[in-house]
């Protein structure tokens, strides 16, 4: 947010207003850009916070305190900060460093290119992920063993890491826990039938720590089953969000364009994820859905410039608009 507002003042400076005008132009053009922004991304931390369990559940409600923190600071306290020095005449010029000086990049005329990469980096990516099968998913979805251990010294997560990865057991969830008024305790979930495989590696790996184990439990697939259907449907419904804000705030075409691309990210972010071998669990589904919020924001900047200079009458073919607004907003 604050980001919008400097690029809107430096483009203020450029067009040689006082330092007053600066300031009340390059928040009031931002404003608009910056809320839209901000929503989108609300629609899916809230979605996550209803639809989510455990780990995700919790990721939305910090990124919405967040999202809510970040949006009242940059609108409301830095302005005052800005009136204030204004008022006591402390600041009387602002100069800022230009970073991207260029200006005409044809964007458009590599939109094949792009394109076709993504395609095959997508088709490859999530090709992969579905024969790998079970192979491509954590425990978090196909179930596995959990057992808490009792230590006299405690051993630094990285160190059971590399252990349990010597093991065999690398897609493993490791966590230390504390309840009031009790020891803290090693937390492990690991594939299923992997129990006395982990306790024989940490008492072997770790002789000085004193490993203990004072719980076995199992979680089924059918947990794991849950969380993929939440996860679908919370993607779902955080798309169909924010395709709603979007036509309504600027036009259905833009909102069509903006949720495939959002599609394409996450599409693109899993197939890569998967290329690299690892595995979809509880804090991956966060992630993406995190993306869907935010991949929407340079979208909305964007589509927001494409308005304005539609508004403005600048000359050219629509192809060539959107170069313009892209190379606007670049920096």
């Amino acid at each position: 947010a604050n980001v919008l507002i400097y690029e809107r003042m430096r483009e203020e400076i450029a067009a040689g207003k006082s330092i007053r005008g600066v300031v009340a132009a390059g928040y009031h053009k931002a404003f608009g850009t910056i809320l839209d922004s901000n929503v989108t991304t609300l629609i899916a931390s809230v979605i996550l916070i209803y639809m989510g369990t455990g780990p995700v559940k919790g990721f939305g409600v910090t990124l919405t305190i967040g999202i809510v923190a970040s949006f009242f600071t940059a609108l409301v306290v830095t302005r005052l900060i800005y009136d204030y020095l204004l008022s006591k005449n402390w600041i009387r010029t602002v100069r800022m460093l230009p970073l991207i000086r260029i200006r005409h990049l044809p964007f458009m005329n590599w939109g094949k290119f792009t394109v076709a990469t993504s395609l095959i980096l997508i088709i490859a990516g999530i090709g992969y992920g579905i024969a790998r099968g079970h192979k491509s998913l954590g425990v978090d979805f196909v179930g596995g063993d959990v057992v808490q251990f009792r230590f006299t010294e405690r051993v630094p997560v990285d160190d059971l890491r590399r252990v349990m990865d010597r093991a065999g057991l690398g897609d493993s969830l490791i966590q230390y826990q504390q309840q009031i008024g009790a020891p803290e305790t090693l937390q492990i979930m690991a594939g299923v039938g992997t129990g006395s495989r982990m306790e024989q590696a940490l008492q072997e790996g770790f002789p000085q720590a004193g490993m203990t184990v004072v719980g076995t439990d199992s979680v089924g697939p059918s947990v794991g089953a849950q969380i993929q259907r939440s996860a679908i449907v919370a993607t779902l419904l955080a798309m169909f969000g924010i395709l709603v804000y979007v036509a309504f705030r600027y036009e259905f075409s833009f909102a069509v364009a903006s949720v495939l691309a959002l599609l394409h990210d996450v599409l693109l972010t899993m197939g890569i994820y998967f290329l690299s071998g690892r595995q979809l669990t509880a804090p991956m589904v966060a992630a993406i859905l995190t993306i869907i919020g935010y991949s929407t924001n340079d979208k909305i900047v964007i589509m927001d410039r494409i308005r304005e200079d539609l508004k403005l009458g600048i000359r050219g073919s629509f192809r060539e608009l959107i170069d313009i607004a892209l190379n606007q907003t670049l920096s």
